[in-house]
């Protein structure tokens, strides 16, 4: 089965993962990870952490230093990125000749490669060469359209397949929910009004309403006059795209 249409049947960020590691370990590439940083269409949620995945092939030594933080070549990037200056490649060579001291170790080689930023996040592949005489800078040269090829196609499955995103999503828009609010968002989502919802969980339609409110700023954030920042039908919009019922 070749990579498009594993992709296409992959059902989570793992499966897709896979096929996109495999499929680089086949261009000569055995050490790799992704990484994953989601966007918020909401300010009060900029700082929705990333999703790190490493090949398990990944050398020892970058495992070590991903683990300990101890090479700050990706925080520096994530942070980039958040501001909005990133570039496209960072060669790791490059990065520790200008800055020794943020990483002990300096015999392998490698690079990140950045995604096209998109409304729901951005993507850094690293890749490590460990043949001395093959450096990465010279891999990436000849390799570089079939590279981001690859790379793009895998990340548009993923920012496009909501079943891929949703978790990062709930894991942080949402975890501040009530198991009540959810109910009452559960059945916004289902098409309900306000009476009848109070009808589903027993209580009066002024406490729905101060319910709905709540929620809306809990997802949204506040505005200075203390009114949700975001309307309801944005709230449901935005909640039907990441297919949120499904984890209500």
């Amino acid at each position: 089965m070749n990579f498009s249409e594993r992709l296409r049947q992959s059902r989570n960020y793992d499966e897709s993962f896979e096929a996109y590691s495999d499929y680089i370990a086949i261009l000569g590439l055995q050490s790799m990870s992704y990484t994953f940083i989601p966007e918020s269409p909401f300010s009060k949620h900029n700082d929705i952490p990333p999703k790190v995945l490493i090949k398990n092939k990944f050398t020892s030594i970058c495992r070590k230093n991903y683990k300990e933080a101890s090479f700050k070549l990706h925080e520096h990037i994530v942070g980039e990125i958040r501001k909005g200056k990133a570039c496209k490649v960072y060669f790791w060579e490059e990065k520790l000749k200008r800055n020794p001291q943020e990483s002990p170790r300096n015999s392998w080689d490698g690079c990140s490669i950045l995604t096209a930023k998109s409304l729901h996040g951005t993507g850094i592949v690293s890749v490590v060469t460990n043949e001395k005489n093959y450096p990465c800078q010279m891999y990436f040269q000849e390799n570089k359209n079939i590279l981001f090829s690859a790379t793009e196609t895998f990340h548009n499955h993923v920012i496009t397949h909501s079943y891929e995103i949703a978790p990062f999503i709930m894991q942080t828009i949402f975890v501040g929910l009530t198991s009540t609010e959810r109910k009452v968002l559960k059945c916004l989502l289902d098409g309900l009004r306000v009476p009848e919802i109070a009808n589903v969980i027993y209580r009066s339609k002024g406490h729905v309403e101060n319910l709905v409110r709540e929620i809306r700023i809990k997802v949204g954030g506040e505005l200075p006059n203390g009114k949700p920042s975001i309307t309801k039908d944005k709230l449901l919009h935005f909640c039907g795209l990441m297919k949120v019922y499904e984890e209500l």
